[in-house]
């Protein structure tokens, strides 16, 4: 796509002498000399090369002053608006007497389409017309029998050309046969510990023709190429996949270009954990708790409180020390280890430096069933709130008093003095040191993981899942965004555009599950409609609108007020493009995960106080401790500085 920079390559050689110099020309004109880059590699880096066609050559001088000429290399320089040529679909098969419609959609968000002409096989075979805003339509009328390869070109107001991708179909003619691909290994349910190298092997046939590649998939997301390691058969190597489940897939493409997905093959990849006991021979509770980190996809190691080292604590993701070790023997040896630790031994919260050191500090308490949640939003609180019953059995529960650093989820029903639920994050001071990794502290006792109801569990899992806090949440932002967005090529796995027409427009992209959502009105300022901002925002893959180019968005006013989208969050990097803005006043960005796998991201930094408008993009990479949960992003008005006119603008969103 132009204007474009190229690197133009040649290889020269001279058998009986030297090579001089290499120059290059496009139609017969000189662009200048290559650099010497490698053994007889010459390079030429062009610089705003126009649109359309160009025909390149090299000419090689020697050292005697002989001259040899390449053979020419014919490339195309496309333009800048959107061609998406949609019907009729790739490979599809015709009879005679047959009549073909054509249709593409074609805009320019700098200008306008003057025409466009439909191709086959490079030979024009007619133009379209509108029969919509922004669609073209042609009826290619008793094509004789054969292969055609079909192209829209779309002319826009300047005269310059866009060519959409080229599809091919049949007249007449046996369609092509699709290849066939199967992924051989790793096994359906596969299991993996991290660090982990994955082997995925597929087999690829065509009947009627060849396979010309492979390409692996994990959770719809591109790995690589595969080798070709022998016959039929392909092979790729995933590095250190991330934590938790994952779907394979392999694609094939034959000499044609047309796909085969395999079918998705399910592994699991399991994080180490440490689980230190009383003794190796676990009781219940203790059994308990390990099956449930099994289930969450951990290959748990067990050590007894007396044999087990400080070193045990390498390179696992996570420590849990149960409440049937004896605190003195397990002392100190996992105070200072820079891995999340999670324990439910009252007698040990002191030695591990979370709590202070009297009986006042900790301690246990008898005859419960039920906690009190104080922080319902808390990730360690598994979202439940109030008053709610945790096992199906009265028991004890082990309770700390940490300082106030510390995130007080749970405590003692009646008395608020009693923690049973805490945690710290990393580097906060605790009383004792600052700590190392995520610590927790959990109100179970010896026997109460047994009888646990699903409140009980969910706790339980809270805690693993926030401890290691395998997530990552981090962002970036600029408040110069561009002239245009082209969201059909940017929203890979899904884009979103609010207020096209007006305040109650809500596009996205069609044939896929909704990736991203309409937003959730923020407070009670009723959402209005501008258009005019510095971005125009196209696509030709929409629904309920097809195909457009706009420069609108929704703008809300009133401090606090503002919108909140989500966005599907699993164990692989995602990236989230936002497009907001404010006026007269500062926007507050505040993206979080739902299992508080990393740390919250909040920016004020959009902020347009001294009058006007700024707009901004804000750049999100998120993945979750695993999948099914959820990235939510608010974004409100924090200060109205020339109320009431201060507002907060909401255009479109982008997912990769």
């Amino acid at each position: 796509m132009g204007p474009a920079n190229l690197t133009v390559s040649s290889t020269a050689a001279d058998a009986d002498g030297s090579i001089s110099s290499v120059e290059f020309f496009d139609s017969g004109v000189s662009l200048g000399f290559g650099t010497l880059s490698g053994a007889n590699q010459y390079n030429f880096n062009w610089a705003n090369v126009g649109f359309g066609n160009h025909s390149l050559i090299a000419v090689a001088r020697d050292n005697a002053g002989r001259a040899t000429i390449s053979n020419a290399a014919n490339i195309f320089v496309n333009g800048l608006a959107m061609v998406n040529f949609y019907n009729p679909t790739a490979w599809s098969q015709h009879t005679t007497p047959a009549n073909i419609t054509m249709e593409t959609a074609a805009t320019y968000s700098a200008g306008s389409i003057s025409k466009v002409e439909f191709f086959a096989n490079g030979v024009l075979i007619g133009a379209g017309t509108i029969f919509n805003q922004g669609l073209y339509r042609f009826v290619w009328n008793n094509p004789s029998s054969g292969t055609y390869q079909l192209t829209a070109a779309a002319t826009d107001n300047s005269g310059v050309v866009t060519l959409s991708t080229p599809k091919t179909i049949y007249v007449d003619l046996k369609a092509n046969v699709s290849p066939a691909v199967s992924i051989t290994a790793p096994a359906s349910g596969a299991s993996y510990v991290m660090p982990a190298n994955v082997q995925i092997d597929a087999t690829a046939t065509d009947s009627d023709g060849t396979v010309s590649g492979v390409d692996f998939y994990a959770d719809g997301i591109l790995l690589g190429a595969g080798a070709n390691s022998a016959g039929n058969q392909f092979t790729f190597t995933w590095a250190n996949p991330a934590f938790g489940d994952h779907s394979l897939t392999a694609v094939a493409t034959d000499n044609q270009g047309a796909p085969t997905n395999s079918t998705s093959v399910p592994i699991k990849v399991m994080a180490p954990a440490l689980l230190v006991a009383g003794t190796t021979t676990l009781n219940s509770s203790d059994s308990a708790v390990k099956a449930r980190l099994e289930a969450l996809n951990y290959a748990v190691t067990v050590k007894d409180a007396a044999s087990a080292t400080t070193a045990d604590a390498t390179g696992k993701a996570l420590v849990l020390i149960s409440s049937t070790v004896t605190p003195a023997t397990v002392g100190t040896k996992f105070r200072t280890v820079v891995v999340p630790v999670i324990t439910w031994e009252s007698g040990l919260f002191t030695n591990m430096g979370m709590t202070g050191s009297t009986n006042k500090d900790f301690g246990t308490k008898t005859n419960q069933t039920q906690i009190s949640i104080n922080s319902p939003t808390h990730p360690l609180a598994a979202g439940l709130s109030g008053t709610v019953t945790v096992t199906t059995a009265s028991g004890t529960f082990d309770w700390g008093k940490p300082n106030a650093n510390a995130s007080s989820v749970g405590t003692v029903v009646g008395d608020t003095t009693k923690t049973l639920i805490f945690g710290y994050e990393t580097g906060v001071a605790m009383p004792g040191l600052a700590a190392p990794a995520r610590r927790v502290g959990l109100f179970m006792f010896d026997t109460t993981a047994a009888a646990f109801n699903a409140n009980g569990t969910a706790l339980l899992d809270a805690a693993i899942k926030w401890a290691r806090g395998n997530g990552s949440l981090s962002a970036t932002v600029t408040s110069s965004p561009p002239a245009s967005v082209d969201l059909t090529a940017q929203g890979v796995v899904d884009w979103a555009h609010w207020g096209f027409n007006g305040p109650a427009n809500f596009d996205h992209k069609s044939n896929i599950a909704q990736q991203i959502s309409n937003f959730t009105q923020i407070g009670t300022a009723i959402p209005g409609w501008f258009i005019g901002s510095p971005t125009t925002f196209n696509w030709t893959n929409g629904t309920p609108t097809v195909n457009a180019s706009t420069q609108g968005g929704l703008v809300d006013g009133s401090t606090g007020n503002g919108y909140e989208i989500t966005v599907p969050a699993g164990s692989t990097l995602k990236t989230l493009k936002l497009y907001v803005g404010s006026w007269y006043g500062q926007g507050r960005l505040e993206a979080t995960l739902s299992d508080g796998s990393a740390a919250a991201y909040v920016d004020t930094s959009l902020n347009s106080c001294g009058g006007g408008a700024v707009y901004g993009v804000y750049t999100i990479n998120f993945k979750a401790d695993s999948g099914g949960k959820t990235l939510k992003v608010k974004y409100t008005l924090l200060s109205d500085c020339f109320a009431p006119n201060g507002k907060v603008a909401l255009q479109s969103a982008s997912l990769q």
